[in-house]
């Protein structure tokens, strides 16, 4: 037989529901709560995440830049290695320069290019003999040549054709008595058979005539 249910049991089910309903939103409330949080903690962890992106493209940018950097530093150092060896070169031949120089002649150091070009015309018509002065002294070497005849129309004739420029045997006279003086006491005027010579004095004497003779002496 069924037991009937009385008023005030069906009021108490009723709260008890209720109070079991009130406790179902409450739990669901907090779990709607808990999914809120996780999903700002997510927004926060993708900001994060799309920060350090950024970021990693950015270090990977200036990493790219960087290398550009070293390449350009690379280049820079292998010229700068070219200039030094270049200035290295170029140091050794003045030191090679300043070594001989303080031994040379005047007329030695102005066709090594030590010094300017003379101002007079006779000292740049000796200069010119001197830089051909094997081919009209019938030199074998640097010491012992045979010298230059003084007299010798050849010696007119050849100045006129590398000056480009007329001259008489006084003025082709004058640029020797410039060249003895020049040389410094290399090259000496001597009476020998009856002519007067420009000669080297002896084979001791070492007249340097070309810059290649100056580097020849000095290794």
């Amino acid at each position: 037989m069924t037991e009937e249910l009385t008023q005030t049991d069906i009021i108490d089910a009723l709260d008890e529901l209720r109070d079991r309903v009130n406790d179902l939103k409450e739990r669901v409330d907090s779990i709607e709560t808990t999914v809120n949080e996780h999903d700002d903690t997510i927004d926060d962890h993708e900001s994060i995440l799309t920060a350090t992106n950024g970021n990693v493209e950015a270090l990977f940018g200036r990493s790219n830049d960087q290398e550009e950097r070293l390449n350009d530093l690379r280049g820079d150092i292998d010229a700068l290695d070219d200039t030094m060896q270049r200035l290295s070169r170029h140091i050794e031949d003045i030191e090679i320069s300043v070594d001989i120089a303080v031994d040379l002649s005047e007329l030695e150091r102005i066709l090594l290019g030590v010094d300017p070009e003379p101002d007079t015309v006779s000292a740049k018509r000796a200069v010119t003999i001197a830089q051909h002065w094997r081919d009209i002294a019938g030199s074998v070497g640097i010491s012992g040549a045979t010298g230059i005849d003084v007299a010798d129309t050849r010696v007119k004739s050849k100045l006129e054709y590398w000056r480009n420029e007329s001259l008489n045997h006084k003025q082709v006279h004058r640029a020797l008595d410039e060249l003895v003086e020049m040389s410094g006491g290399k090259l000496v005027e001597k009476e020998t058979e009856g002519k007067k010579r420009v000669l080297i004095e002896d084979e001791d004497s070492e007249l340097f005539l070309s810059r290649e003779e100056v580097r020849d002496a000095a290794e």
